[in-house]
């Protein structure tokens, strides 16, 4: 059996061909492999993102919190002033005995 030019073309042809494939793979898997990296990078930025949104607190929970404390102010405004209305009655009281 002799080879013909035709053959040996087809041959280099083919050759060249399965190189390039070959080459075009190991690209695509090196390519690949930065993919997955970076997929992974992602998520776990992703999951920690989603762990500070977690973790604040959403707007209606600082309201009402907000409000407890302006709430608990009052309250505590309110006895004050009522603890300083007793004593200056207490003074007052105070005042009138020793001018009697």
């Amino acid at each position: 059996m002799s080879t013909t030019p035709q053959d040996v073309d087809f041959l280099e042809l083919l050759e060249r061909r399965v190189k390039e494939a070959a080459d075009r793979l190991s690209a695509l898997r090196a390519e690949n492999r930065d993919l997955v990296a970076r997929i992974a990078e992602l998520e776990a930025e992703l999951e920690a993102a989603d762990e500070a949104t977690v973790a604040a607190p959403d707007a209606d929970a600082l309201e009402s919190e907000r409000q407890a404390w302006l709430d608990e102010k009052d309250e505590i405004r309110r006895r004050v002033e009522a603890l300083a209305e007793h004593l200056e009655e207490l003074l007052d009281e105070g005042e009138d005995e020793d001018e009697a």
